[in-house]
């Protein structure tokens, strides 16, 4: 049974449900409407077969009275020995839910996202040194951190990969040969979180200097956010707008869909990953799984990808420059492609491992 709270964090769900379908289980899942009203299905890139017979639901906040601890018991309530998996559970209600749970008998797994929101709240962080629930990370490099935070030995806490195989036959595919190259950006176009102005000074003097590079990058902005008209404004005064392709959003929140979001991440080459200082020591970014996911190339600080594990498989550069103008003519890239596949496979089959353990040990329990 996966649950998530709010409207946040449905993008963890897709790998768990592909694992189950490797072991041939079937799962429920419950998520927040809000994540498919303001950014649509999450399962987009995924066919009907594969979610044939999984219990999806993203549950209204109204008129329906139940409170989220109400519709998780409901949910459960017919389950034999159900395993409760949190897709965030580093917040006090979530903790709260997970007590109540934890004092039926039940199995109950956490994902925390960020070592130093839990540190925040003596509550939460009280709850995971009692060692009840299993605590899991989506990246290794988080281990230790947190069991020091919350003073566990680094192999009690699981790691699960949030990457997934999407359905090629639903996805566009860009053919990899063509002469222009693109790269996706993905994430909030925030400035205060990401460095759009560094992006633009460097397209900026590559072109004075290198011209013919610029004119082969265009760059997919997945996401919508609240600096996105501010960016493409700066964009045209740049005169860069043949090399910026803005992703459609919703009119009333802003964002884009997950349908759009996938497909237009299907026409690009790589991803660059903009925002790497904060992903690093306590909080881990999306950006990787989607590019392991989707099988496209990081353009990254070698900082970056060496705390991931991802080394000589994107264009490492600490210069932007540079990375672009290797990226220009694709450097290595089906060389790259064909090494993600590999670290695509061996995450896949370790979050197999993952929910087969979960299941045996809720059996056992």
């Amino acid at each position: 049974m996966l649950f998530q709270y709010g409207a946040v964090h449905e993008e963890i769900a897709p790998s768990l449900l592909a694992a189950s379908n490797a072991l041939g289980h079937k799962i429920s899942i419950s998520l927040h409407a809000g994540s498919l009203n303001n950014k649509g299905d999450v399962f987009d890139a995924f066919s009907k077969e594969d979610l044939a017979g999984h219990h999806i639901i993203y549950r209204q906040t109204s008129p329906i009275p139940l409170a989220p601890g109400q519709q998780l018991d409901a949910l459960i309530e017919h389950m034999v020995s159900p395993c409760i998996f949190f897709l965030t559970l580093q917040n006090p209600w979530t903790v709260d839910l997970a007590r109540k749970l934890l004092s039926r008998g039940l199995q109950v797994y956490g994902i925390i996202h960020n070592v130093n929101k839990i540190c925040r709240n003596m509550e939460v962080l009280s709850f995971w040194r009692e060692g009840l629930a299993k605590p899991v990370v989506l990246s290794s490099y988080l281990r230790d951190n947190l069991a020091t935070q919350i003073g566990r030995l680094p192999e009690d806490i699981e790691l699960l990969y949030s990457s997934f195989e999407p359905d090629e036959t639903t996805l566009y595919v860009e053919d990899n040969g063509a002469k222009q190259t693109r790269i996706a950006i993905a994430g909030s176009i925030n400035y205060a979180s990401r460095p759009f102005e560094i992006l633009l000074r460097t397209l900026i003097s590559l072109k004075k200097q290198r011209s013919e590079v610029v004119k082969k990058l265009i760059f997919h902005l997945l996401g919508g956010g609240p600096d996105r008209n501010r960016l493409i404004t700066e964009v045209a005064a740049c005169g860069l707008e043949d090399n910026f392709y803005f992703t459609k959003v919703n009119k009333k929140n802003g964002r884009s869909m997950y349908a759009d979001y996938y497909k237009e991440l299907c026409k690009c080459h790589y991803l660059v990953a903009l925002d790497v200082d904060q992903y690093t020591s306590n909080k881990i970014t999306s950006t990787v799984p989607t590019s392991i996911s989707f099988l496209r190339p990081l353009i990254a600080t070698n900082h970056f990808l060496e705390t991931y594990n991802l080394q000589e498989v994107g264009l490492a550069s600490d210069n932007l420059a540079e990375a672009f103008t290797n990226a220009s003519v694709k450097l290595k890239f089906d060389e790259h492609v064909a090494m993600i596949k590999r670290i695509r496979a061996k995450q896949l089959q370790h979050n197999v491992d993952l929910v087969s353990r979960m299941v045996t040990r809720s059996d056992i329990h």
